[in-house]
């Protein structure tokens, strides 16, 4: 909404908050998916982008299947970190995308 004149503009946390209120009237699968789930897909590409930085991108890709041992990588303190992420956030964004789309 624009404000009036001589009114001040929205700062960028509002503008935020309004579009993040504006995917409301979407199912709840879309808006969890728009607003929820894209951040903890984010944070996991994230972290996968770094494990392939420091450990190689074989390595990672592997230790995060759980293919390999997290303990003989380069750096095994993110290997820990990773192998943990393939064992737990995985399966529960699966299981919360599935139990979305089961309850609609």
């Amino acid at each position: 909404m624009a404000s009036p004149p001589g009114a001040p503009g929205d700062t960028f946390w509002e503008e935020l908050r309004d579009v993040i209120r504006s995917v409301a009237f979407l199912n709840r699968t879309r808006h969890w998916l728009i607003t929820r789930a894209s951040v903890w897909l984010a944070g996991f590409c994230s972290l996968y982008l770094v494990g392939g930085l420091l450990l190689g991108w074989n390595a990672a890709y592997e230790v995060l299947l759980g293919l390999t041992a997290p303990g003989g990588c380069r750096h095994p303190w993110y290997g820990y970190l990773l192998s943990l992420t393939g064992w737990l956030l995985v399966p529960g964004l699966t299981g919360a995308a599935a139990g979305y789309l089961v309850t609609r």
